[in-house]
């Protein structure tokens, strides 16, 4: 598919692989429908990685732990449906913020976000039976914030877990 750009005299063109592009659409046309009643703690997106659905802190963790809350299942349940029905491989990273943690749990805010991380890698692997051949898990600490770490909303902003549907590269 080949789209000319409109808004410019140029002869640019924006060319796009047909088949990767809709499946980028199918999966986000499901991951959308899966988040219709859940408010501003989730955010979904696209970027070089993949289809990024950003879970905050809030939603699936309590202060400086990594064990799901319950409320999270039925969310989750419907991303590993999405997860089941796309042939993409899936990245999960956790992520925290830059204030240290004191906690006797985890030595290190980076150890945090890689527990976050493998939590719920281990919803989808024990609770929902997906093929573990399909991820990758990850900790980022706080060294990828999306946003700086100057106040509290936007510290708890960098608090979050993605779920990243992996591009698809032709090989």
């Amino acid at each position: 598919m080949c789209i000319r750009d409109r808004y410019n005299n140029s002869d640019s063109m924006l060319v796009i692989d047909q088949k990767h592009f809709l499946a980028k659409i199918k999966i986000s046309l499901e991951i959308k429908d899966v988040l219709k009643d859940i408010d501003e703690n989730v955010n979904l997106s696209d970027d070089e990685r993949g289809v990024v659905l950003s879970f905050n802190e809030a939603i699936l963790f309590e202060p400086g732990k990594a064990i799901l809350k319950k409320e999270i299942y039925p969310i989750l349940d419907s991303v590993a449906d999405a997860i089941y029905k796309c042939p993409n491989d899936i990245l999960i990273l956790g992520h925290t913020d830059n204030t240290p943690i004191k906690s006797k749990l985890y030595q290190s805010n980076w150890e945090l976000s890689a527990y976050r991380g493998l939590s719920v890698l281990d919803y989808f692997l024990k609770e929902k039976e997906l093929s573990p051949s399909r991820f990758y898990v990850g900790g980022c600490g706080s060294f990828r914030p999306i946003h700086p770490n100057d106040t509290p909303k936007n510290r708890s902003l960098n608090r979050r877990v993605e779920i990243i549907f992996k591009h698809i590269e032709e090989g």
